[in-house]
């Protein structure tokens, strides 16, 4: 959105001391609701990318589960969005070949595609990501850039690299790409994909059916979720005794969960 946003700092809770009398703390900060602010981060038309793991881990039950979450990604899409369709392991596989409207014959091919992909080999998630948001780049910068995620989040090659995984989220954060994740599988890697959701401003969606989080329920939530805009920050003004931990990577915000300050 345009202009200055006001935030509400929700929670800070008893700051930590450390011996030099430095005091560390976390603030859980949301906008500041109004309906103007709302009809704001509803307006753009989104652009989503759909990535679903195709991995070896990604069968059986999962794969059930996966493909009736990617199916209710593109029922809950609007129908101004679009939306293009990957497989990914250890590359990303592009099943349609450019954003489309969501009910566009090639959607429905790239479904079948998907469904007659064999789950094989490890996921390479940097290098899926990094892949995937080359789609976006070509896509009107005032619409909402989103990636939605379906899958465990095991990769071969993340967060080992801390200098590679920080130019990626530098990537994605520069040209306003948030990262969704909808965590299906036998072991998730919910760290992975947390740490992507909150330097981006993205949302991540756990699938446990004992608990009612089915998968069509989730893949609703997140896609409702990725259509919105988040409120990038351009700039902070804090008090002059505060140091963010983030440095230049102030979290995004979002209308529709809080985003934790350090």
């Amino acid at each position: 959105t345009e202009g200055d946003a006001q935030v509400r700092i929700v929670s800070v809770p008893d700051a930590e001391a450390t011996a030099d009398g430095s005091a560390y703390f976390a603030a859980s900060i949301l906008p500041s609701a109004s309906d103007a602010l709302l009809a704001e981060v509803q307006k753009p038309s989104a652009d989503v990318v759909i990535v679903v793991d195709t991995s070896a881990s990604q069968s059986g039950d999962f794969r059930r589960e996966s493909l009736a979450a990617f199916t209710k990604v593109l029922q809950t899409l609007r129908s101004r969005d679009r939306v293009r369709v990957f497989a990914a392991d250890v590359d990303a596989v592009a099943l349609s070949d450019s954003l489309t409207d969501p009910s566009d014959q090639s959607i429905a091919t790239a479904v079948e595609t998907l469904r007659r992909r064999l789950p094989l080999g490890n996921t390479n998630m940097v290098s899926v990501i990094d892949a995937v948001r080359g789609t976006l780049l070509a896509a009107p910068r005032h619409n909402t850039r989103s990636i939605v995620y379906i899958g465990d989040g095991a990769t071969i090659d993340a967060t080992g690299s801390e200098k590679r995984f920080g130019a990626l989220i530098d990537a994605l954060r520069a040209d306003l790409i948030s990262v969704h994740s909808i965590a299906i599988g036998p072991s998730t890697n919910v760290e992975l994909m947390a740490i992507l959701a909150n330097h981006t401003g993205g949302v991540l969606g756990v699938v446990n059916e004992s608990d009612g989080n089915t998968a069509a329920a989730i893949a609703r939530r997140v896609t409702e979720s990725a259509v919105l805009s988040p409120i990038w920050i351009e700039d902070a003004t804090l008090p002059e005794a505060m140091t963010v931990a983030h440095g230049n990577r102030i979290p995004p915000l979002r209308v529709d969960r809080d985003s934790i300050l350090l």
